[in-house]
């Protein structure tokens, strides 16, 4: 009842520019790794599988463990000390990574970028879903969702420049000691979250403390589990579906600086200028767009729209993305990435309207947090890792990089689409079953 007799009727601008810039801020130090991957693998002496370890399960495995817990507390405490809290640590952890010497030390350093990280995403859903109106609400979450493709491409931007202006510099420094141009891209990108952090307090009053009626019967763990069982087709649809687009988008970016720095010898200060356009404009405005007219077939009626959009949008994006990686040339490779990329990765704000939609309110957190478990353990955990064991050990050729994640990507989008068209009458079900109270 809640949720029909204190329904919002303004779109919450200031609640969407803070999340937005945390959210960018998180992919920024999330995603850095995979533009220093080169110079990373030559300085720890590491192979592709290692890396893709870096990439995914060191980050992924702490991340996914901690959602859950995390998801609780967001329906149960003060959610912009949540959200500070992980700032924090993930920006301190991110330093950490510029001081990492071993291969053992910068998992340790990711692990804690992925324990500070986990606590954003559940928060957001949560605080967004609370302060937006319905026909309205995956515009919102697509506003949000933008900022995972900024902070990728500041990330690839900023690290390439960083790299690139202080490759021949002298970096011994009191304390520290000497360290490499990839360590410094870690300590200055890591830095400013330490300050952004206190932005959580600025949200609205009104959508930091989780209702009280979370509190009372019926915001257990069982009702969770009683809730997703009952609609068990929608939510696996939901959660493996998006999870597949997940895993393709984290291959993506993870391995595009290796391919063209391998096959195309660019530089990380060509890979990261010219990624970060091409990955950032298409994916700003293809999840602008996409959540734009999901919102509007839903609010006609397609109460299936959401799934509907994310089955068009893959099977187009994905023969784009498989034809940058078997490109003969680095300025088409990334032409078409950036193309492609504008239709397979634009899943962001539907998938978590979508998500809240099914959801009743005293289950917000957790269901986002259950989400936010199946999209790192399958998406990110995977994704990178599966490519880097294709290329080792099945093609055994790290300059066919490209060909492995290739590979990936269409296994991944055929069963996100499977998924999503085998679930769209029990999303509809879902939708309403929530609705009838």
């Amino acid at each position: 009842m809640r949720d029909r007799e204190a329904a919002p009727r303004h779109f919450p601008w200031g609640a969407v520019t803070i999340l937005t810039a945390l959210n960018i801020l998180s992919y920024a130090d999330r995603q850095l790794l995979s533009l220093l991957a080169v110079p990373i693998q030559e300085s720890l002496k590491i192979d592709d599988v290692a890396l893709g370890l870096l990439q995914g399960l060191a980050f992924s495995i702490v991340f996914t463990l901690s959602s859950i817990p995390v998801g609780w507390a967001v329906d149960h405490f003060n959610r912009a000390r949540i959200i500070h809290a992980g700032v924090t640590i993930w920006s301190a952890a991110t330093m950490a990574c510029g001081l990492s010497s071993s291969f053992w030390q910068l998992f340790a350093a990711r692990i804690g970028v992925g324990a500070g990280e986990a606590a954003l995403a559940p928060s957001a859903y949560a605080i967004l879903s609370e302060t937006t109106p319905k026909g309205r609400l995956a515009s919102a979450m697509g506003i949000y969702a933008i900022g995972a493709s900024i902070g990728i491409a500041f990330s690839l931007a900023a690290g390439g420049l960083i790299v690139a202006a202080l490759a021949t510099a002298n970096l011994d420094f009191p304390i520290i000691g000497k360290i490499e141009p990839w360590q410094a891209a870690f300590l200055m990108l890591g830095a400013p979250g330490v300050l952004l952090a206190f932005t959580a307090y600025l949200l609205p009053r009104g959508s930091i403390r989780p209702p009280k009626a979370n509190k009372v019967a019926g915001a257990d763990s069982g009702s969770l589990l009683a809730f997703v069982k009952q609609h068990k087709r929608a939510f696996f649809a939901q959660q493996i579906g998006f999870a597949m687009l997940g895993l393709s988008g984290y291959a993506i970016a993870g391995w595009a600086p290796a391919h063209l720095q391998r096959n195309f010898d660019w530089s990380p200060a060509l890979i990261g200028p010219s990624l970060g356009v091409a990955i950032g404009l298409s994916g700003i405005v293809g999840t602008l767009i996409v959540g734009w007219l999901a919102d509007r077939a839903f609010s006609k009626g397609r109460r299936d729209a959401y799934f509907t959009t994310a089955i068009v949008t893959t099977a187009i994006g994905v023969p784009l993305i498989i034809a940058a990686f078997l490109a003969s040339s680095g300025l088409a490779c990334v032409i078409l990435l950036g193309t492609g990329y504008l239709f397979l990765c634009s899943f962001g704000g539907i998938c978590s309207a979508a998500l809240q939609l099914m959801s009743p309110g005293h289950l917000r957190g957790r269901t986002s947090a259950l989400y936010v478990f199946t999209l790192n353990i399958l998406g990110l955990g995977l994704g990178p890792l599966v490519v880097g064991a294709l290329t080792e050990h099945v093609f055994g050729d790290r300059m066919l990089v490209g060909y492995s994640v290739a590979v990936t990507v269409a296994v991944a989008g055929s069963i996100s689409i499977a998924c999503l068209l085998g679930g769209r009458r029990a999303f509809r079900d879902t939708i309403a079953a929530v609705e009838a109270g």
